[in-house]
């Protein structure tokens, strides 16, 4: 084993980066994805048979993903669908799942949608939106397909008022068609 496990060291912003790794096998390899302080994770393949050398990293950040500080990710088919699901965690509290879904690539190198973190999630009277760039314009579509919220956007970080809204699912649509559902309280 190399003192560095894999040869991996996140630091960035502090001294020892706090990296949560989590390995996984799936179709017969084994992977990592390794969370930390910068909130984005760096997905590692090479793994099998090259424990005393280092890992290849593979995508980072990836997915494009960053959830602020404090990541953490579990990986795994835990609904027995034959599809990978991914729980992502940080330091808000706040825990996304994303599942795998059919033509996707884990190896994309480059983001293929806007990045946005939405929080909470649940949520009872705010939403808070967080773009990597700035938001365009955004509607908010109730269950049944009804328009029940809009907002100019222009702004990376934008708070929408849902207290007004019926406790269920909705989703999100930016003006780029980005989609994201959340759960009112």
């Amino acid at each position: 084993m190399t003192p560095q496990l894999g040869g991996i060291d996140i630091q960035t912003a502090t001294p020892d980066g706090f990296p949560v790794p989590h390995f996984f096998r799936w179709n017969d390899t084994t992977y990592l994805i390794v969370g930390g302080y910068d909130g984005q994770l760096r997905f590692y393949d090479s793994i099998d048979n090259h424990l005393a050398d280092t890992f290849h990293l593979k995508v980072f950040p990836f997915l494009g993903l960053d959830v602020g500080t404090f990541s953490a990710v579990s990986v795994d088919d835990v609904d027995h669908d034959g599809k990978l699901d991914l729980y992502l965690g940080q330091d808000l509290g706040g825990v996304f799942r994303l599942e795998h879904q059919a033509g996707a690539n884990l190896s994309l190198t480059e983001p293929q949608e806007q990045h946005l973190l939405v929080y909470p999630n649940p949520a009872r009277t705010a939403l808070n939106l967080r773009g990597a760039a700035e938001l365009g314009s955004l509607k908010v579509y109730s269950l049944e397909g009804k328009l029940v919220l809009e907002h100019p956007g222009k702004a990376s970080e934008i708070v929408l008022d849902i207290e007004h809204l019926q406790q269920g699912l909705y989703t999100l649509i930016l003006e780029s068609g980005f989609k994201a559902r959340f759960v009112k309280e």
